[in-house]
């Protein structure tokens, strides 16, 4: 699914929901379907990092275009503990 309507959106509000690491809020009736498809790829990043499944929360980032600091600390979290 494409997620470019989202550049009709003014760059302050970018900037927030790329910025935020909350992903656990609930979707607003009415939201426009690429707010929720965005939404729903975050809280499955968060439940495949749970899971153990690395590849997929790499793999969502992808799809989101790699601008969500939430998902990028995760698996920057996950680098980091290889390391070990």
């Amino acid at each position: 699914m494409d997620i470019a309507c989202e550049t009709q959106l003014p760059e302050a509000f970018l900037r927030y929901d790329y910025d935020e690491d909350f992903p656990f809020y609930p979707i607003p009736q009415g939201i426009p379907v690429f707010g929720a498809y965005k939404q729903l790829l975050r809280l499955k990043a968060e439940t495949a990092f749970r899971l153990h499944l690395y590849s997929e929360v790499k793999a969502i980032s992808a799809r989101l275009g790699g601008k969500y600091k939430h998902i990028e600390k995760l698996i920057n979290f996950k680098n980091n503990n290889n390391d070990l």
